[in-house]
């Protein structure tokens, strides 16, 4: 007799956004400083992880080289300037945690949302490129859930969204993050 124990895990999560485009402030997204606030947010540290690895390659893809910057909004300083100069950003993308809210689901589970600003400023002249706000809406926790590819699938969401909008010049990745 023989036992067969299989490992199922799926990523969950389903993003909207609003954005909005400023054509009058185009910018050159070759090297983009990503300065994220997202470890003191309840996603869990392999949602974040996730997330992490999937904004920078499938910005790659779409011939941006990238670095992130895990900021502390009470302790910003100088940081983020010297952080862009260092690498050389043509560009930087805040994505800023507004808050997340439990909301009543099927029976006595809870579903999570979470709610972020994002925007594209010009590195140089601190003009905005593109704003947009995001809900992720994680749904009921499972146990199966797969939270790093969760994260990952966030990123994509936002990388395809940012290339919708024409920002990204050269990119042909779609939301689940092949081409």
């Amino acid at each position: 007799m023989f036992l067969v124990v299989a490992t199922l895990s799926c990523a969950v999560g389903k993003t909207s956004f609003d954005s909005k485009v400023y054509p009058a402030s185009r910018v050159a997204m070759d090297r983009l400083l990503i300065v994220a606030n997202l470890e003191n947010v309840s996603l869990g540290d392999k949602l974040v992880r996730g997330f992490s690895e999937g904004l920078t390659s499938g910005l790659a893809l779409c011939q941006v080289a990238s670095r992130i910057l895990q900021v502390d909004p009470l302790d910003l300083g100088g940081k983020i300037d010297d952080a862009a100069g260092e690498f050389h950003a043509t560009a930087k993308l805040a994505i800023v945690a507004r808050g997340s809210e439990l909301v009543k689901g099927r029976a006595l589970s809870f579903a999570e949302k979470h709610h972020f600003e994002l925007a594209i400023f010009d590195a140089r002249s601190g003009h905005v490129a593109w704003r947009a706000s995001s809900v992720l809406d994680l749904g009921t926790p499972r146990p199966w859930d797969d939270d790093a590819l969760s994260g990952s699938r966030f990123a994509w969401s936002i990388v395809a969204r940012i290339r919708d909008d024409g920002v990204l010049a050269h990119c042909g990745v779609s939301e689940a993050g092949s081409r």
